[in-house]
């Protein structure tokens, strides 16, 4: 179908509210109602009217850009941020304002986020083996952890699914936090049950799929849990300092029979594309929601 045919009512009430099925040739429903500019790019984008219920709609009234001054930033802004960007540096890279970084930051991750779910609600995000292993970063000061859960395929470097949690008080600066912030909670084992059943849906085609993780003792009963009554294959590995210790050749840094190198690579691949991610920077996570959205960039 061309983009004509696919044109719909804006109105929920109108019966052209609904796209055409697959296949099916619709009758035209509206009228020619002139056109205008758009404000930066002056492109010319025509109007039309619906026969049926009289309501007013253009060709841009359908996309998920409508409304939006500048559009054409999108695309740069998108590269940018999963290019190690911050971004106030991309203001001025891009020459905008910083509030239209931001709002462009979270429109993408929205969008993305909500394409990525019909991806796996689809079946088109379809494995039979995964990768599964947490994160570790912090919100806006290292007395505050956050757990990253993470799902990779094991067939080739795509990221199932990625959720952020805050993570409870752990190692020497446990007694500091808790003196200076109170009590926290440990919600990273809903993080990972959510991953966990987003792997059990990608996985779903096949009869016997195999996951790997890592050595933590709680991760063969929560994947357990999540796959039920389903058979599958649990291999369970010691973290990557033994394996390069034991490998043939332990000075080199790409380790290529560790057996969670995909979920490793693209943790370091988290660590490098990502500002707020990376080590020793002044970049840092302000917002629980703003590193989940940042992720979701990633995966996109």
């Amino acid at each position: 179908m061309n983009r004509r045919q696919l044109l719909c009512c804006p109105n929920a009430a109108c019966p052209y509210h609904e796209p055409p099925t697959e296949g099916r040739r619709r009758e035209r429903f509206y009228n020619y109602f002139g056109s205008f500019r758009t404000e930066r790019l002056r492109q010319i984008v025509p109007r039309y009217q619906c026969r049926h219920c009289g309501r007013h709609f253009s060709a841009h009234t359908q996309r998920a850009t409508c409304r939006q001054k500048r559009a054409d930033l999108n695309a740069i802004i998108f590269k940018l941020l999963c290019s190690g960007m911050t971004q106030r540096r991309i203001a001025k890279v891009v020459q905008c304002n910083p509030k239209t970084v931001a709002r462009k930051f979270l429109f993408l991750a929205n969008y993305f986020a909500s394409f990525h779910e019909q991806h796996l609600k689809s079946g088109e995000l379809s494995f039979s083996s995964a990768q599964f292993d947490e994160m570790e970063s912090f919100e806006h000061t290292r007395l505050k952890p956050l757990g990253i859960a993470l799902a990779v395929s094991g067939e080739r470097e795509k990221v199932i699914d990625v959720k952020v949690a805050q993570l409870g008080y752990k190692g020497r600066l446990a007694a500091l936090a808790f003196r200076k912030y109170g009590p926290r909670e440990d919600l990273t084992p809903k993080a990972r049950a959510q991953v966990l059943k987003s792997v059990e849906v990608s996985l779903r085609k096949t009869p016997k799929p195999t996951i790997i993780s890592d050595a933590k003792p709680i991760y063969s009963c929560e994947i357990k849990q999540a796959f039920k009554e389903r058979d599958v294959l649990h291999l369970s590995f010691a973290n990557r300092k033994r394996l390069i210790e034991f490998s043939t050749n332990p000075l080199r840094r790409r380790n290529e029979k560790d057996p969670l190198f995909r979920l490793n690579h693209t943790a370091a691949r988290i660590r490098h594309d990502l500002s707020r991610m990376m080590r020793k920077v002044w970049t840092t996570t302000k917002k629980v929601h703003c590193l989940q959205a940042h992720l979701y960039l990633f995966v996109a």
